[in-house]
Order: structure tokens, then C-alpha cells, then sequence
């Protein structure tokens, strides 16, 4: 719910929201839970799933919400969807993750974390789908004027983003072969472009390129 309900209208339509199943929300952060307190007053139908510390650090941004509570390690079921949340490393009081399993693909959902734990290595390690973010080169990060080394450190550090080169370690990890897709997505717009990403993706799995499909945050998911 990074966006205004008016842009989530405009994207989709009014009568897709209405046939929503869930919302959910990885953590308390502006750009991920924009949009949030007019959506519960126009669809507080659709139950957004939440932790409840995130919801109680932000409270008066979304108080019109149908909450439910979710916690890393819960296991639970949306439709025909079997959902698993886990924990990530950013600088909020929750922040989580999700497996979402249909029966035939399994997708694992992974923004907002500065660093890739053993517990998230093990959450992903059966998935055929992944959804991860790449939010800034490091050259580009190092060399953003605009930036202080305060804000510098903040993003890179344990609790902050995933770097490319973090992004395309994971996947060696989870290994490409067991991929059907890679979605990578949170891209800065300040420190990253969807170029750099392709390329260091074309170095890494020349082979399998066609698997990767880039959503820019500002954007939306692009598929070609």
C-alpha cells in the first residue's frame, strides 16, 4: 500500500479492490503503508494483515483499517493461498517477509532488509518465484552527493537495504535453477537504475536472463 488509493484505483479498478482477499503489509515505513487510512475508510472489507507493533508505531496513519495481526513464524491461509511470515533486518520495529504458496508455485517476498540471515536463507530455500529488492549499486551510493555519510551508512548497514550485489547472492544461494522468475523490485531512483541491475543479472546468470523481469518501485511491475 506504498500508494495513494486514488493511484491504486488508476492502476487497477475499483471493483478488483472490492475482490481483494488481503493486504499485506511488511512493515510501518511511509512508503509501504501510504495509502493506508483511506483505503480502511472506502475498503475496510478487505483485512489488512499487519504486525501489531508496526500498527501501533504508526497508528494514526492507519487506524480505519480491518486489522489482523501476523507475526514472523505464522503460518496462515488467504483464499487458496497458504502464507508464511518471517522475519527481516530494517530499521522498523517489525519487519517481515512472506511465502505465499498456491499448491503449484511457491513465492517468496523479501524488501526492506539489510542483510540476508541464515533464518531467511532457510525460509527461501523451496521457492520457485522470488520477489526481492535491489535498492542501490554501491558505486552510485558511495558517489550520491545529495546523500550525508550518516544516510550512506543508514541504508547500507545490517538493518538497511539490499545492495545489487546482495540481491544476486541470494539467488546463487536459493540457486537460479530452482527459479521460474526472479521479480526484482524497490529499486532507488536516487542510486540504482533498472540498467545496472540487468547487467550485473546478465553477468551473474547469462543463461537464465529471461527469467528476470525488473519492477521499478516508482513504476509498478513490468512485464515484458
Amino acid at each position: 500500500m506504498g500508494m495513494s488509493v486514488r493511484a491504486l484505483i488508476q492502476s487497477t479498478s475499483k471493483e478488483k479492490i472490492n475482490n481483494l482477499d488481503a493486504v499485506l503489509i511488511t512493515h510501518e515505513h511511509a512508503d509501504h503503508i501510504r495509502g493506508l487510512k483511506t483505503f480502511g475508510k472506502r475498503f475496510y472489507q478487505v483485512p489488512v494483515y499487519i504486525n501489531e507493533l508496526s500498527y501501533s508505531a504508526r497508528e494514526k496513519k492507519m487506524d480505519t483499517i480491518n486489522r489482523k495481526n501476523v507475526y514472523a513464524g505464522m503460518n496462515f491461509t488467504i483464499g487458496d493461498f497458504d502464507i508464511r511470515a518471517f522475519t527481516a533486518k530494517h530499521d522498523t520495529h517489525c519487519c517481515l517477509g512472506y511465502i505465499i504458496d498456491d499448491g503449484v508455485n511457491r513465492l517468496g517476498y523479501l524488501t526492506d532488509t539489510g542483510s540476508i540471515t541464515k533464518l531467511i536463507e532457510k525460509e527461501l530455500r523451496d521457492i520457485n518465484i522470488l520477489f526481492i529488492e535491489a535498492d542501490y549499486d554501491t558505486e552510485k551510493l558511495a558517489n550520491y552527493e545529495p546523500y550525508d555519510e550518516f544516510l550512506r551508512n543508514r541504508i547500507s548497514c545490517n538493518f538497511g537495504h539490499l545492495s545489487n550485489d546482495q540481491a544476486m547472492g541470494l539467488i546463487e544461494t536459493i540457486g537460479i535453477d530452482n527459479l521460474k522468475q526472479v521479480f526484482i523490485g524497490h529499486l532507488s531512483k536516487n542510486t540504482n537504475t533498472p540498467e545496472i541491475v540487468l547487467n550485473i543479472a546478465k553477468d551473474r546468470f547469462p543463461n537464465d536472463i529471461d527469467k528476470f523481469i525488473l519492477a521499478p518501485l516508482e513504476e509498478g511491475i513490468l512485464i515484458n
